[in-house]
């Protein structure tokens, strides 16, 4: 299944990172079929830009210590100056609820 956006040339296609969702393999189980994503954005207060080089490879190496003791996966992690994405990729035997809370309150 190929995704691809109606705004833009051929060549802004090609040069566009593979998208995580569709190369992604699916998680599967003895009944069921399943891809489970979660995105997330933690944003600084009054957006403003305090993340240093140093801060975000710490973030980054503290989310994906959390998301290895919960049985997910950190699929992206995105940081700008005043906020940081997180794609997570979860099994359904997971609560969404959990891997959240985790990732919030180690982010904190």
């Amino acid at each position: 299944m190929s995704v691809r956006c109606g705004i833009g040339s051929a060549s802004a296609h090609r040069n566009r990172k593979a998208d995580p969702l569709t190369t992604q393999s699916y998680h599967r189980a003895s009944h069921s079929v399943s891809l489970l994503h979660l995105h997330l954005v933690f944003v600084t207060k009054y957006r403003r830009r305090i993340f240093t080089r140093g801060m975000l490879t710490f973030c980054e190496h503290t989310l994906r210590m959390v998301c290895t003791g919960l049985d997910v996966e950190l699929v992206e992690f995105n940081v700008e100056a005043d906020h940081v994405h997180l794609l997570v990729a979860y099994p359904p035997t997971v609560a969404i609820s959990t891997p959240v809370q985790r990732l919030k309150g180690r982010a904190a």
